[in-house]
């Protein structure tokens, strides 16, 4: 072989891999994911808009910073930093892991809708949960005792009357 077979051969090649990168960046760019919007996100992740495949809505298990007036679902984890551990991978769950691979394999999420929610998750993971609605939460909690007591006092304040004034007089 001579330098003048070589330099063809490498000539060659290297409009071969030129052909070939252009290829898979054009496929790539076809199959890339469309872009999210973090609002639809919210909104699927809430269960205000329904998945198109009927999936449960996320904040039936999980919770994140800021969503909703009680957070979410305790059954799952937090996401509020899903986004900032898991990059773009924190939609693969569904399809991976085995108690939400039984709800979703036959409601797989659209790609439009795995993109709405890694928005959504990227703009959740620089909130923080404010004092003010764990105060909140916390002042409902007690609201909520309160009316109970008082409730059970309305209904039992005479209970004890029908017992006190027979063993009174019967005392007598």
């Amino acid at each position: 072989m001579t330098q003048g077979h070589i330099r063809v051969g490498t000539l060659l090649l290297c409009c071969a891999l030129a052909v070939l990168s252009w290829r898979v960046a054009s496929w790539a760019a076809t199959t890339a994911a469309p872009p999210g919007d973090a609002e639809r996100g919210r909104a699927l992740f809430m269960g205000e808009k329904a998945f198109k495949n009927g999936g449960a809505p996320c904040m039936a298990c999980h919770s994140v910073a800021g969503v909703g007036a009680l957070g979410g679902g305790m059954m799952g984890p937090d996401l509020t930093t899903g986004y900032a551990r898991f990059r773009n991978y924190v939609t693969y769950p569904p399809r991976t892991l085995p108690p939400m691979k039984a709800i979703f394999s036959a409601h797989p999420l659209t790609p439009q809708e795995e993109a709405d929610l890694t928005a959504f998750f990227r703009a959740a993971s620089v909130t923080r949960r404010s004092t003010a609605s764990l105060v909140w939460l916390s002042g409902l909690a007690l609201a909520g005792g309160l009316t109970l007591l008082l409730t059970f006092q309305l209904i039992w304040r005479r209970r004890l009357r029908g017992v006190r004034k027979p063993l009174l007089l019967a005392r007598r």
